[in-house]
C-alpha cells in the first residue's frame, strides 16, 4: 500500500501539477491531503478542480486547514474586516474567486480524520492537529509531545509548518509532507511525502519537485491579485524563488516598526506603510 501525503498548496497550482504529474509516475493507492489548499496564489478555483480530478482518479482522504476555514467564516458572514491590503487582501481576493459549489466543497471537509485500510496501521489526518487547527506541530517540542500522547493512532500526519519533518516518540510517529506551494529549503521546489507499507510499518519516502519559476510568476503577473494583494504576493513570490517563508518576515518586521512609531497595532490592522518598509528592509521590494 503506497499512499501520497500532500499539504499546504497555497494556490500554487504550478507546484501543484509538477506533483500530480509525479504521483501518476509512482504506483500509489491513494491520497492523503492534508488543507492549506488555496488562498496566497492565484486561481482559487483552479485548484479545486485539481483537487476534484484527485478525487476522481484515485481514493482520497481529505481535511481542511486553517485558510479554509477562514474562507468559511467569511462566506458565514463573521466580521473579519477583510479588505485590499497587504494583511488580508489575498485572503479577500481567494474568497471573490470562488465558486459556491468551490466553498460547499471547502465546507464539507472534516478538521480530522482517521484512515484505516485492512493490514496497515491506522493514519490520523490533520492540518494543525485536532484541538487546535492552527498548532504547530514541530519536531520534539512539548506541545508536540503532549498531543502524540493523546492520539488513539500511532501515525500522524499533519502540515502547516511548511516543513518536511519525522519525528518518533513513545512508539508513535508524526510526519509533515512539508509544503507543496511554498516549500522551505529550495527555490521553486514542491514538497510532498509517499508513505508505504512495508514490514509492519509505514515507511517515508520524502520528495522534492522541480517546477517552471518562469511560469509561476507569470501566473502572478497575470492575476489582480498583484494589485489587490498588496505585499504579500509579493513576499510569496520571494519565498518561492529563495526557499525561505518570507510572509510571516515581513509581517513581524512590520508589526515591529509599527510599535515602533506608537500605532496601537496587531497583526490584522499594520497599515501598508510598515509593510512596505519592511519589504524593502528585507530586500522583497
Amino acid at each position: 500500500m503506497r499512499l501520497a501525503v500532500l499539504s499546504d498548496v497555497h494556490s500554487n497550482n504550478v507546484a501543484f501539477s509538477a506533483c500530480i504529474e509525479d504521483i501518476s509516475k509512482s504506483f500509489i493507492d491513494g491520497i492523503c491531503l492534508l488543507g492549506d489548499y488555496i488562498s496566497d496564489c492565484p486561481n482559487p478555483q483552479a485548484t479545486i478542480d485539481l483537487i476534484k480530478g484527485l478525487k476522481k482518479d484515485y481514493k482520497t482522504w481529505i481535511v481542511k486547514g486553517n485558510r479554509e476555514q477562514y474562507l468559511i467564516n467569511h462566506d458565514n458572514g463573521i466580521d473579519d474586516g477583510w479588505t485590499y491590503c497587504s494583511y488580508k487582501g489575498s485572503l479577500l481576493y481567494t474568497y471573490e474567486n470562488l465558486r459556491q459549489e468551490d466553498l460547499d466543497f471547502l465546507r464539507s471537509l472534516p478538521i480530522s480524520c482517521s484512515v484505516n485500510i485492512e493490514g496497515t496501521d491506522p493514519l490520523l489526518l490533520v492540518h494543525g492537529s485536532q484541538r487546535n487547527i492552527k498548532e504547530l506541530l514541530y519536531e520534539d517540542t512539548q506541545n508536540t509531545r503532549e498531543y502524540m500522547d493523546l492520539t488513539q493512532e500511532n501515525y500522524i500526519l499533519c502540515g502547516h509548518t511548511h516543513r518536511q519533518t519525522y519525528y518518533e516518540y513513545n512508539g508513535k510517529v508524526l510526519i509533515n509532507p512539508g509544503s507543496v506551494g511554498v516549500a522551505i529549503g529550495k527555490v521553486a521546489t514542491a514538497h510532498y511525502c509517499v508513505i508505504e507499507w512495508i514490514e509492519d510499518r509505514w515507511q517515508v519516502e520524502y520528495r522534492g519537485i522541480p517546477y517552471d519559476i518562469d511560469k509561476f510568476r507569470r501566473m502572478f503577473h497575470n492575476s489582480s491579485l498583484m494589485e489587490k494583494g498588496g505585499l504579500w504576493p509579493k513576499c510569496i513570490i520571494k519565498s518561492v524563488e529563495e526557499g525561505i517563508n518570507w510572509g510571516p518576515l515581513c509581517s513581524k518586521r512590520a508589526y515591529d516598526y509599527a510599535i515602533e512609531e506608537g500605532f496601537e497595532a496587531d497583526y490584522k490592522n499594520i497599515p501598508d506603510r510598515y509593510w512596505e518598509k519592511a519589504a524593502r528592509d528585507l530586500g522583497i521590494i
